[in-house]
């Protein structure tokens, strides 16, 4: 019997700073060390021209798509001691600009600190889950052709080079990784392993039989409301990217 196909949305991530925070409050501005799904739909969101108020159209990206990371190079974590310089808050009054609350007489200074990823590269990629409103033709165009600015978890962090979306068949999510090899002029840029398909981890939403599962984590990116920028845990599997023939150990464990 010929095995079915399924289509996937393959994107690449590179940049010299990237930074995929977790729920974060106060002073420690984290990075999880690789792409969280709600910034890489949100990224999506940029390229097809959505704006903030669309909730109902940014929900159905969260619900109807599936999620995956490969890990082509993890880069150097790098920590900014951040200070920035805000007004205190009045009853009653908002700012609309940072020109606004520049211009305040009297100045508060936030101190943070902020972690990124330095010359990291990572492999995305997406599938429909269920029919949603967009397909992955009019995504990978929207990649190509983005609306407006893309970055890489935080706005200080565009990507060096093209996103370069493609769309491959595969029986399953390991062969839609390993038919998706890093361009070879982006494989002179980043530092780490190279190619698909060489022990290299990975990370992914739901039951896939052609990976092994090594381990399980529990992240908060799941996208709970828009409008009340609530997000829910979301399951993720973690494992490696073994070549044919190869059976990666199992290792299995649960983390939060």
């Amino acid at each position: 019997m010929e095995e079915q196909l399924e289509r996937f949305l393959v994107l690449h991530l590179f940049g010299p700073l990237q930074s995929w925070g977790p729920v974060a409050v106060g002073e420690h501005r984290g990075d999880e060390g690789r792409p969280t799904k709600s910034a890489v739909l949100g990224l999506l969101g940029a390229a097809l021209g959505l704006s903030r108020e669309e909730a109902d159209v940014h929900e159905d990206l969260h619900r109807t798509l599936g999620f995956a990371v490969r890990v082509d190079a993890p880069g150097i974590v790098l920590k900014d001691y951040h200070t920035s310089q805000v007004p205190g808050s009045r009853k009653g009054k908002g700012w609309y600009t940072r020109r606004e609350e520049l211009g305040e007489q009297k100045l508060n200074t936030v101190l943070s600190d902020r972690y990124y990823r330095a010359d990291a590269c990572f492999t995305v990629v997406l599938w429909m889950r269920e029919e949603g409103a967009f397909s992955l033709a009019r995504l990978s165009q929207a990649l190509a052709r983005p609306r407006f600015h893309l970055y890489l978890g935080r706005k200080s962090c565009p990507p060096a080079w093209p996103l370069i979306p493609k769309i491959v068949e595969a029986p399953n999510l390991k062969v839609a990784f390993t038919e998706a090899p890093l361009p070879q002029l982006l494989r002179e840029q980043v530092r780490g392993p190279r190619g698909a398909g060489r022990g290299q981890r990975v990370y992914w939403e739901g039951h896939d039989d052609s990976l092994k599962t090594q381990h399980l984590f529990h992240r908060r990116d799941g996208l709970a409301s828009r409008r009340r920028w609530l997000f829910h845990a979301r399951e993720e599997r973690g494992g490696l990217l073994e070549p044919e023939g190869e059976v990666a150990p199992d290792h299995r464990e649960g983390r939060d």
